[in-house]
């Protein structure tokens, strides 16, 4: 067994040649294979960075000190013997992550992603290093280099899950180092760029208004004109159609205003913004009198409506508290008249959302219904049955009762059709949550909208 041992050593030594240098064989025997592990293979690298990761994920707690620092040393230790191979870029975001957990780590988190972000542009990780990075360095205040790494970000890695978001970081430098045009330039790229980002609504929106400082109005106009066309349901759209408005007031297009606010009041009814423009229009429509004698409209009445006052009485004091108090059924009617009488509300696609929410609520009782034991439990239900329903007859007990089809529609509706909505991700997320009890897709019983959604 000896003489096998020392042979199969041999021929180790020999595969290693020029790799190896100063490896002693002999002190190889009777070494256990952990001790073997330090030749420098593939394998051994495999496994002490396997070692290292191992000692990573089990310390992301602040008072683990010691697994912390093992941690620590374990991944320093593979990158002082192997930081030019495969796993590397893995151990120094490793590095710089389980770092972060030790007071006053800055150096050694900034060492860890600037080496992969230098070391291994090319790896997979590269951009999430250069995000943390970036972050890393406004945590600091150090301003400069947060920008040179947000934008070396979005320029190498624009199709990053992180780029819009360093577009935004980059918006709050430019501002704290008072680079309007480089911010105005970056209002741009975010808008025109990442129309799919959650953020671009908001960078249109912040983008016309510095071009109305600037009394560029006509950049201004089609700012705002291409908010309300990509993300109609977002809660600016408002916001945007009055700007139009008082961009072409002050150009002195006093006909176009007039058009403009006409339209907020006609399709934004239920805005807090329309008793304003109501007023404003009326100054319009009396001064276009003066000019052309030829003008005959009626003035509005901004004390006949007052949305902003309304909308929160249907919506606290009837929507709201139906819902709250178990009345599923009526709270959905509240909503439902709340989404016919105030059209541009802010809260108008939140009424579709909270449908659905009603309908998992009343959907929540109908499970206990369906799984009843006998009439006791039916009686013990009935007065929650009735009140979520207004259904004074019998309860049925076939075990057929569900909701999920009508909710699944509510937040199916948002998903699909009110784009530029904030609550579109968290509709789609429901969606996905109402499919769950019946399986696979394919087979169960959804609408059309909501396999829309799906797809």
């Amino acid at each position: 067994m000896h003489r096998a041992t020392l042979v199969a050593l041999c021929i180790v030594s020999l595969a290693l040649a020029g790799q190896c240098q100063d490896f002693d064989i002999g002190g190889t025997l009777g070494a256990s294979f952990k001790d073997l592990a330090l030749l420098p293979t593939r394998l051994t690298y495999y496994n002490q960075h396997e070692d290292a990761a191992i000692a990573s994920y089990t310390c992301c707690k602040v008072r683990q000190e010691k697994e912390i620092q093992a941690a620590i040393i374990a991944n320093a230790a593979f990158l002082n013997r192997f930081a030019e191979t495969a796993y590397a870029d893995d151990t120094y975001m490793h590095y710089a992550y389980v770092s972060s957990f030790k007071p006053e780590s800055f150096r050694n988190e900034e060492w860890g992603y600037r080496m992969l972000v230098q070391e291994f542009p090319d790896s997979s990780l590269a951009d999430d290093a250069a995000w943390k990075l970036g972050k890393l360095y406004r945590k600091d205040y150090d301003h400069e280099s947060a920008i040179k790494v947000f934008e070396y970000l979005v320029e190498k890695w624009p199709d990053s899950t992180w780029a819009d978001d360093a577009l935004i970081q980059l918006l709050q430098e430019y501002a704290h180092v008072e680079d309007e045009q480089a911010a105005l330039d970056t209002l741009n790229q975010l808008a025109y760029d990442y129309p799919k980002s959650e953020f671009c609504p908001q960078a249109l929106d912040t983008l016309a208004k510095k071009y109305m400082e600037f009394e560029d109005y006509d950049s201004a106009i089609n700012a705002s004109n291409d908010l309300i066309r990509d993300f109609r349901y977002s809660d600016l759209a408002d916001n945007a159609q009055l700007r139009i408005a008082e961009c072409e007031r002050l150009r002195g297009d006093l006909r176009a205003s007039l058009e403009a606010y006409d339209l907020l009041i006609d399709e934004w009814y239920g805005s807090d913004l329309t008793n304003r423009a109501m007023r404003e229009a009326n100054n319009l429509i009396v001064r276009i009198r003066q000019t052309w004698a030829g003008i005959h409209r009626e003035l509005y009445d901004p004390l006949a409506w007052n949305p902003a006052k309304e909308a929160k009485e249907l919506w606290y004091g009837g929507a709201k508290h139906y819902q709250n108090n178990g009345l599923h059924a009526e709270a959905v009617e509240k909503f439902r008249e709340f989404i016919d009488k105030f059209p541009g509300n802010d809260l108008w696609d939140n009424a579709w959302y909270e449908i659905g929410q009603t309908y998992l609520r009343q959907d929540f009782l109908f499970q206990e219904v369906n799984k009843a034991d006998g009439p006791e439990d039916l009686d013990r239900l009935r007065e929650d049955y009735i009140a979520s329903t207004g259904d004074e007859g019998a309860i049925p007990t076939d075990g057929s009762l569900s909701a999920l089809l009508d909710a699944t529609e509510a937040f199916a509706h948002i998903a699909n059709n009110l784009k530029g909505s904030s609550l579109q991700c968290a509709a789609l997320g429901m969606v996905g949550r109402c499919f769950t009890p019946y399986g696979d897709i394919d087979t169960g019983p959804v609408t059309p909208d909501a396999a829309a959604t799906h797809q």
